[in-house]
């Protein structure tokens, strides 16, 4: 029996990391919502919960040592879902937690999508568990979402992103499960090798969507009244808002080695990313 598990095992990270721990002669419990969506690997156990963590979730987790635990959506609940799901990794006796967070990530984090982040890994610290944090930048596959009517309006000044594969992450997800002891107490901070700004991405994304992009720099209170004349509430507005500022601020402009040093090869330039995605 497994006794290594993968939650999100149906979205790219997840599954890239089941491959790779198969590709390794490991195996692993593969926890999803959607069985018929779960990769077909050799020795891999498949187990469902309806995404309300109780009997199901405890039932998954039996007989875990080592679980990744990929975080929730974001919404006002996030923070109660990643507890009620380290609560249950205590109570079923799983020994370390995986755990995919974000750059940046504090309790006060400039950005907020980072602060549930911050809660989260303070939680796992202090819930007696070992830890192991891989902090990702965004995603170099979410780049297309910067941009509106042909262009990317931000705050972001002249701040860069060093913009990640999913396929990266998940190789380094894998690469720590297949021998996670090695990794108690570590933090990585996964990134891709180039820092971009935005004007960067701007050229970058034109062959992908097809027609000239442009980037224009925003003042805060230029962008505030942008979202507010699509009638977005303040919340949102804010937390959009606070996304920016933290690209301005420097804090997605981190190049690191860590995915080299956990997969054992370079990181994949956002140019090769988004081309993946596109097919």
């Amino acid at each position: 029996m497994p006794t290594l598990a993968i939650t999100g095992a149906t979205g790219v990270v997840g599954s890239t990391a089941a491959r790779h721990l198969a590709a390794a002669g490991r195996t692993a419990r593969l926890i999803v919502r959607d069985a018929a969506r779960t990769v077909d690997l050799p020795g891999f156990d498949i187990a469902t919960f309806p995404g309300t963590h109780g009997p199901a979730l405890r039932a998954a987790l039996s007989g875990i040592d080592t679980a990744f635990m990929v975080s929730a959506y974001e919404d006002d609940n996030r923070l109660l879902l990643h507890q009620d799901f380290v609560d249950a990794a205590v109570r079923c006796g799983v020994r370390q937690i995986v755990y995919l967070s974000f750059v940046g990530a504090a309790d006060d984090a400039v950005c907020v999508y980072a602060r549930d982040h911050g809660a989260t890994e303070t939680y796992l610290n202090d819930s007696g568990l070992d830890v192991t944090i891989l902090r990702s930048n965004l995603y170099a596959e979410t780049l297309v979402d910067l941009v509106h009517e042909d262009q990317i309006r931000a705050p972001a000044a002249d701040g860069r992103i060093a913009a990640v594969a999913r396929a990266d992450v998940g190789a380094a997800v894998g690469a720590v499960l297949a021998d996670p002891k090695t990794h108690v107490g570590q933090t990585y901070e996964l990134s891709g090798p180039d820092a971009l700004s935005l004007d960067d991405v701007a050229t970058l994304l034109e062959p992908v969507i097809g027609v000239p992009i442009a980037y224009t720099p925003q003042s805060d209170e230029q962008a505030r009244q942008q979202k507010r004349d699509h009638c977005a509430p303040d919340e949102v507005l804010d937390a959009w808002l606070s996304a920016y500022v933290a690209i301005r601020h420097g804090i997605h402009g981190h190049v690191t080695d860590d995915v080299r040093h956990l997969t054992g090869r370079a990181p994949t330039p956002a140019a090769q990313a988004l081309a993946h995605w596109q097919e």
